[in-house]
């Protein structure tokens, strides 16, 4: 099964204030999150490097309480091995991918980075893919920009809860520069308040239908406030697929395919939610577009092999047969025998 990853968020920040100032949300019960910590193999090579990520988070333990109503547990640790990838993106990808949770609610993974890159700025990098974990990246040694990676973690954690950037010059900024308001938006109090108590391997499978149509809305409120980011729209579309709102989950599924055409996930949602229509001309129509366009083409040749079969086209089902066995899919000897038995028959 195709996993999704949402790329929610790499985080910059110039000339933060202190971390510990955050004022209270509000006064909902606390809730505890099971984290499993993760250091990839250039982080654990620090003897103490369970320890170095323990002090991170307790450093920020009074804010998520006092912010998002949260408390972490840490239920075990692990060492990640993705070879030498630097790139943020697919770390995080790679980290929910290859890392069990084991139990926990989300992974939440280090990376550690031998020199800072960027001149004449101040940035910490942090990714998170929301309900199922995020990646912080620091820095060796006592090096300066360290002292943002507070900051960092809890911007993540907010996404991780699924909340959005709005781009106002408080926590949930997507860059800071000159200073921060050290407190969340209204639209990001709200959605994480209804988020609050989700179940986070159900997701929006948790929540009533109530509770989705309010995320619905702030989720678009904040497109109109100029999130137009890949992320929020993957998140929405989710959110109204959940809701069986079919054509207002495909037209956020088409923004992906449009903004990111090689993201799977997004055409095999268009698919699912024209097939939940009963549209499966649509269906076919989309991943026959689809499939000019995304790396993973096997798993499109062989979805337009079982489609084209069902509908009768047994010919084009027998050259996505093909498509799908030349780059690299396994078809079952039984499909091939059915689109033999139907071609030979005519």
């Amino acid at each position: 099964m195709l996993k999704k990853v949402i790329l929610l968020s790499v985080f910059t920040l110039i000339l933060v204030i202190g971390v510990g100032q955050f004022a209270s949300a509000d006064k909902r019960p606390l809730r505890t999150v099971r984290v499993k910590l993760v250091g990839d193999e250039s982080f654990a090579r620090q003897a103490d490097w369970k320890e170095k990520i323990t002090a991170h988070l307790d450093a920020v333990a009074d804010d998520l309480s006092r912010l998002l109503g949260i408390k972490l547990e840490v239920t075990d640790y692990e060492v990640w091995s993705h070879g030498k990838q630097k790139n943020l993106y697919r770390l995080a990808s790679n980290l929910v991918e290859t890392v069990s949770k084991d139990g926990a609610d989300a992974v939440i993974g280090f990376t550690l980075d031998r020199r800072y890159r960027v001149k004449n700025v101040t940035e910490t990098g942090g990714l998170t893919i929301p309900f199922k974990g995020m990646l912080i990246r620091v820095y060796v040694g006592d090096n300066i920009h360290n002292q943002f990676v507070p900051f960092v973690i809890i911007h993540e954690m907010v996404h991780l809860m699924g909340g959005v950037h709005v781009d106002d010059g408080r926590l949930m900024s997507p860059t800071f520069r000159d200073t921060i308001k050290p407190e969340l938006d209204e639209i990001n109090k709200r959605i994480t308040r209804l988020t609050h108590q989700i179940d986070f391997e159900k997701k929006y499978g948790s929540l009533n239908k109530v509770q989705l149509e309010r995320l619905a809305s702030l989720y678009e409120s904040a497109i109109k406030h100029g999130n137009h980011e890949i992320a929020t729209y993957l998140e929405l579309g989710d959110i109204y697929k959940a809701t069986n709102s079919y054509d207002d989950a495909i037209k956020q599924f088409w923004k992906v395919a449009e903004l990111a055409p090689d993201m799977l996930y997004a055409w095999l949602q268009i698919g699912a939610c024209h097939e939940e229509k009963g549209e499966i001309d649509k269906k076919i129509k989309a991943y026959e577009q689809a499939v000019k366009q995304v790396s993973e083409k096997d798993i499109l040749y062989g979805e337009l092999a079982a489609l084209h079969f069902n509908a009768g086209n047994y010919r084009k089902s027998d050259f996505n047969a093909r498509m799908a066995r030349q780059y690299g899919a396994k078809i079952d000897p039984r499909m091939w025998e059915m689109i033999r038995e139907k071609l030979d028959s005519r």
